[in-house]
């Protein structure tokens, strides 16, 4: 029944008898009285339908209306948003590698007419209920959601389409996540970068991804081991051969700590002059081993070393017995007579700021028939060469 003073009842009047004498509404009753599950259904709600509603029974002389129990129906043009709910941590301090439990519910008015829910996350399980008020209620989670630094910061997404006379509603919620990660993709730089000048001016500066912030911490390699020289971001200093060495940065927060790979910085105005090393009696039908060796003040990025003899030569970087660090590349030739008066020419490129310096040496090989004292000349000569490789 509805709530206006029409023809009989009291001062509101019938809008549905289930004898089919009248339907005004065009609702449809469904359940069985008789286990006290009784239900009407609306099929083509309107905005005319907004009312109080109530019950009333009728049975040979017996009549009995429940006014003290209405039914407030309020009819809105759009849909229900649903609601994400985060359990099992606790959403305003949510950390990577703990696993949440995350659910998207909405209401669920008509339990023949399901809503449909879809959301950005895998669905673990989709299940319709019925709460203790009589509502319904659609539902679906994801039990194992593993948190991790990629999901700081993302957005889940979760949309109710609720089914109408000629098609859909659709109503959507968002949540923010906001989760604590350790240190991440930590790495550390130097300006200017290459070859460093004596007296001029050098900015460390140390980068890492974490929440909350880190604490950056500079470390210089020594043979002691790394000695702390810094706790700032960014640590600079007047470039002196004191100052020379490997560097690294730590960042540190309350979840974890991260090292970056280390940079190394050589102070010095011009490149070093690499070496070629042969043996010093070369006679035809002799096979020796050449080698051009270059110092290497960062091991990290040792220089490039480029020769006439063959490109595919074996390249490496030793580590010698004082400490420092050689880069050096060998080939294995058999001396003729044509290689009397050959010159060796090797170079050492290191990278600087806008280009590279590079230096050479070349070696001229005497080789001797086995008759002659055999001998070989040694030039070597330095190229500073600016370019934008």
């Amino acid at each position: 029944m509805k709530h206006k003073p029409v023809h009989g009842v009291g001062s509101s009047y019938v809008i549905f008898n289930s004898s089919g004498s009248i339907n005004t509404h065009q609702v449809e009753m469904t359940g069985d009285l008789r286990r006290r599950n009784c239900s009407v259904r609306i099929p083509d709600l309107t905005e005319d339908h907004d009312d109080k509603y109530f019950f009333r029974i009728e049975y040979t002389d017996i009549k009995v209306t429940f006014c003290d129990s209405p039914i407030k129906l309020t009819v809105i043009d759009s849909p229900w948003i649903p609601t994400i709910e985060i359990h099992r941590v606790d959403p305003d301090d949510m950390k990577e590698h703990q696993s949440a439990r995350i659910a998207c519910i909405a209401e669920n008015r008509c339990a023949r007419q399901q809503v449909e829910l879809t959301w950005n996350i895998k669905v673990l399980s989709s299940i319709i209920f019925k709460e203790s008020d009589g509502s319904f209620l659609a539902n679906i989670r994801n039990d194992n959601f593993t948190l991790s630094d990629k999901h700081d910061g993302f957005n889940i997404s979760c949309s109710a389409r609720y089914p109408v006379k000629g098609g859909f509603k659709q109503a959507v919620a968002i949540k923010t996540l906001n989760v604590s990660y350790a240190p991440r993709n930590t790495s550390a730089s130097f300006s200017p970068s290459g070859l460093v000048s004596p007296g001029s001016w050098v900015d460390l500066s140390c980068y890492s991804r974490a929440k909350p912030p880190p604490k950056i911490t500079w470390f210089k390699n020594s043979n002691q081991g790394p000695i702390k020289v810094s706790e700032k971001e960014v640590y600079g200093f007047s470039a002196t051969p004191t100052e020379e060495g490997d560097y690294y940065c730590e960042a540190i927060n309350e979840l974890g700590s991260e090292k970056s790979t280390s940079i190394c910085i050589d102070i010095s105005d011009s490149p070093w002059s690499p070496s070629i090393n042969v043996p010093s009696d070369l006679k035809e039908h002799q096979s020796v081993t050449v080698t051009c060796s270059a110092f290497t003040p960062c091991p990290h990025s040792p220089p490039q070393l480029t020769w006439n003899l063959q490109q595919d030569s074996l390249r490496q970087t030793e580590k010698n017995t004082d400490g420092t660090f050689t880069t050096k590349i060998q080939e294995n030739i058999t001396l003729s007579d044509t290689h009397d008066g050959y010159n060796i020419r090797c170079s050492a490129r290191y990278p600087v700021i806008g280009g590279n310096k590079t230096a050479e040496t070349e070696v001229t090989l005497s080789v001797s028939s086995g008759l002659d004292y055999p001998t070989y000349t040694r030039r070597t000569q330095e190229n500073q060469t600016m370019s934008t490789e």
